[in-house]
């Protein structure tokens, strides 16, 4: 796994930055910071550091073991799978399909494809089954987002 994380970055934004103070523009110069800061260099020494390693699953992060409200990104926008022809078809929707919830997991999905264009992204969020109502009906989601559904629970 090769990721940018906000820990090896001295001005990350606290969780009230984040929440409530910083601007967007400081947001969004700091996320493209760190999706930025992983090169082909970065994943070749992360490479040169595995290598020895055996069992590389144990080398893998238990992303439950983050910190309270840490969260990771997964961004699959430019994966293009919707665009590979199988011979039989092309995909409608790309997913990572699991049966498993990853509390600090957050997924970006490509855009739907329709007749008329994109739909937009689709983002998977973990979130608590009994606030989901609370969640839905905020004003803001309500704004720039649409529910499309639970994909997962945990058991």
């Amino acid at each position: 796994m090769g990721a940018a994380a906000s820990t090896n970055h001295e001005d990350a934004p606290n969780l009230a930055e984040v929440i409530s103070e910083a601007p967007l523009s400081r947001l969004a110069t700091f996320v493209r910071k760190l999706t930025s800061s992983v090169t082909e260099q970065t994943l070749d020494n992360t490479l040169t550091m595995l290598a020895p390693i055996r069992n590389r699953w144990k080398a893998h992060p238990s992303l439950d073991a983050l910190p309270p409200l840490s969260f990771v990104l997964t961004d699959w926008r430019s994966s293009k799978m919707c665009d590979v022809d199988f011979g039989f078809g092309r995909p409608a929707a790309f997913r990572q399909l699991s049966d498993v919830v990853l509390e600090n997991m957050v997924t970006i999905y490509p855009p739907l494809k329709s007749g008329d264009g994109t739909q937009g992204l689709e983002v998977m969020v973990p979130f608590e089954k009994h606030a989901l109502e609370m969640l839905i009906q905020d004003s803001d989601m309500k704004r720039f987002f649409d529910f499309r559904g639970i994909e997962a629970c945990p058991p």
